[in-house]
């Protein structure tokens, strides 16, 4: 498994114990290769917001514009592989209000 493709998956959410059964790498080793790929690091453990730190700026602007048309949270969550939890949580640091009973087309 290469580097880039280590840190793709790393971006994309997976944990890094994930990435070392995945590539049979060690954990100490996959973080030395994503630092070296220049990878951005998650903190350890279960920090307020963890679940929002895999998705990128880019896709906190397109969760915020399908909470604003109205969508379902558990639609958004499940398009982003996400969980409900964390998209209420990119709803209210954006400041967005939730309408009660209010369905997308």
């Amino acid at each position: 498994m290469t580097e880039k493709q280590m840190q793709r998956l790393y971006e994309n959410g997976e944990t890094l114990a994930r990435i070392a059964v995945r590539s049979g790498y060690s954990v100490s080793t996959c973080r030395r290769k994503l630092l070296r790929a220049g990878t951005m690091m998650r903190a350890r453990g279960r920090a307020f917001g963890r679940a929002l730190s895999f998705l990128h700026k880019f896709d906190h602007e397109r969760a915020v514009a399908l909470i604003k048309q109205g969508k379902l949270y558990r639609d958004i969550a499940q398009q982003f592989g996400t969980t409900v939890q964390a998209i209420s949580l990119i709803a209210i640091k954006a400041g967005v209000r939730r309408h009660r009973g209010r369905r997308g087309p």
